[in-house]
């Protein structure tokens, strides 16, 4: 039997009302790309890992596949507006034969913005 680890990775603090940069991510399996062809991709953030959402992204919502075949996604940039407070935050692949995987989850702190 084989163990899947999810990597838990905190994002870096991020201030509200602040454009967050396009993050890219690729998706690998023993070192070759998964096919993401008719994938759905879900990044989520809530207030905690059972609470509220305050942030869903999805493909053609927030987030854009630019080479499926070669296991290529982003999480678009964009102003990032909800409130400040530590959040928890998952990112979900669920392929189009139906396998899904959290390929990371973990914390994003938003800051106060200060300027208005």
């Amino acid at each position: 039997m084989s163990t899947v680890l999810r990597p838990n990775f905190n994002l870096p603090a991020h201030r509200k009302g602040d454009t967050f940069r396009a993050l890219q991510f690729t998706l690998r399996q023993n070192g070759e790309a998964v096919d993401i062809t008719g994938a759905s991709v879900l990044f989520q953030v809530r207030t905690s890992p059972t609470g509220t959402l305050v942030l869903g992204l999805e493909v053609g919502d927030g987030i854009t596949i630019t080479d499926a075949l070669g296991g290529v996604f982003f999480i678009d940039e964009q102003i990032i507006d909800i409130a400040s407070a530590l959040y928890y935050y998952e990112l979900e692949v669920t392929l189009d034969s139906g396998f899904r995987l959290t390929y990371l989850t973990g914390t994003w702190q938003i800051l106060q913005d200060v300027a208005r």
